[in-house]
């Protein structure tokens, strides 16, 4: 599976074998635009509990974009994201955190102290 996928083709699901309460995160026909340019398009993805998943690709495939959309940094232009089957796809960052979500910068800050 790489990210690529998620950007170009749009729907990419792991394996899934389990049972629909097993499910852990849900991400359904998730699609954002940032004005005219397309950075995901109808993505679907599914993590069952216990399940590892990895989100791989080259640069601009979208893999930042998916992973801020799930911690609530960006919203979806449209599509669901579904964490223990509550929807998050609408929540704010604080809303996000209190689900133990969160983006990790990609530039720690320093401490002046």
């Amino acid at each position: 599976m790489t990210c690529s996928h998620f950007a170009r083709r749009g729907s990419v699901t792991p394996a899934y074998t389990g049972h629909a309460n097993n499910m852990l995160l849900q991400v359904e026909s998730v699609v954002k635009k940032f004005g005219g340019l397309v950075a995901l398009d109808r993505v679907d993805l599914q993590v069952e509990q216990g399940q590892i998943v990895g989100v791989i690709g080259p640069n601009g495939a979208g893999k930042s974009t998916l992973l801020n959309i799930i911690a609530g940094v960006h919203r979806p232009t449209s599509g669901v994201v579904r964490l223990g089957g509550k929807v998050l796809s609408g929540l704010n960052r604080i809303e996000s955190a209190r689900w133990a979500l969160g983006a990790p910068s990609r530039f720690p800050t320093r401490s002046t102290a």
